[in-house]
């Protein structure tokens, strides 16, 4: 069924070279199925057999540069996706209507998502694009209807005819006065700047970007993915609604809407209530940090959160 999707995806671009790619010679490794140029190695089929795959580097002999067409096209299996760093570009519908497909880790040498390359896969909620980005083509991510936050950086310079889907709920996180921050004001895309957040010196890299408390000028983020880089243990109890924080001899108890935590038996003043946003917890950094023994460091200018916490 895989095959048959992505063949009928990409017919029409093929049909102008039907003759050259019935001369060009396929290999076989695994479940990867790819053609070769010189010593770089294109992935041209992916057998749909794992719902996590990690793209290698090198297939046999030759580095992996990119992601043809149609590759992963249609899968009902794979769900995670790492692409390696030595990929440069994703190909034309590529994964197109692969609805099991949860989230793509993307390698900081990606330059190029080409035309249809995520189309229709409903099962994208978030995706935060690398550095390296220039071009993403028409309909890359169109008809994905529940992506809700899309990462891009400023060095994206062109992005294609309906590229993303107009949902209500779709929201850019990119720097202003960037290309991406022109096209979402241009298309009705909902835009939020960028935050960097830093722990002990390592980037945090979010599922969900950082939100901004408009009321209260206070940054909201993802408490997972920052207090897990300390050790951290988070329970969600779903009778209480309520998140269960153990970082060392510290317990933290935090429930989106109320205005105050709970510190092993003593209750804090939060500046900001947590909300609840794409199904992550977006809690007042500074608050928590500072329970924890931490420092906080904002940086208006570079938008930038930088925290400190003695291990």
């Amino acid at each position: 069924m895989k095959k048959l999707i992505s063949a009928f995806l990409c017919l029409g671009l093929l049909l102008g070279s039907t003759s050259a790619l019935a001369a060009e010679k396929t290999f076989r490794s695994d479940i990867f199925t790819y053609t070769v140029s010189g010593k770089n190695a294109t992935i041209i089929n992916v057998e749909d057999m794992r719902s996590t795959v990690s793209v290698p580097k090198k297939l046999d002999n030759f580095t992996v540069t990119a992601l043809g067409e149609g590759a992963f096209g249609g899968s009902t299996i794979i769900e995670h996706v790492v692409i390696p760093d030595t990929v440069t570009s994703v190909g034309d519908f590529c994964f197109a209507y692969s609805n099991s497909l949860k989230t793509v880790t993307f390698p900081s040498t990606l330059e190029t998502i080409s035309d249809g390359a995520f189309y229709h896969c409903e099962g994208l909620w978030t995706i935060t694009l690398p550095s390296s980005l220039k071009t993403i083509g028409k309909n890359a991510f169109g008809r994905c209807s529940n992506l809700t936050a899309v990462t891009l950086p400023s060095s994206v310079t062109f992005i294609g005819e309906k590229a993303f889907p107009t949902t209500e709920h779709l929201r850019f996180y990119s720097k202003e006065n960037s290309y991406p921050y022109t096209y979402a004001i241009e298309n009705g895309i909902g835009f939020e700047e960028y935050i960097t957040v830093t722990l002990n010196g390592k980037t945090i890299a979010f599922d969900q970007p950082c939100i901004t408390d408009t009321e209260r000028f206070r940054t909201l983020v993802p408490i997972r993915a920052v207090l897990e880089d300390l050790g951290a243990v988070i329970t969600w109890d779903n009778t209480f609604n309520t998140a269960r924080i153990q970082v060392k001899d510290i317990k933290l108890t935090i429930r989106p809407g109320e205005q105050f935590m709970m510190v092993n038996d003593t209750a804090h003043f939060l500046s900001s209530p947590p909300v609840e946003f794409n199904g992550r917890i977006m809690v007042p950094i500074r608050d928590v940090m500072e329970n924890l023994n931490g420092t906080v460091l904002w940086n208006e200018e570079e938008k930038s959160v930088t925290i400190t916490v003695p291990r």
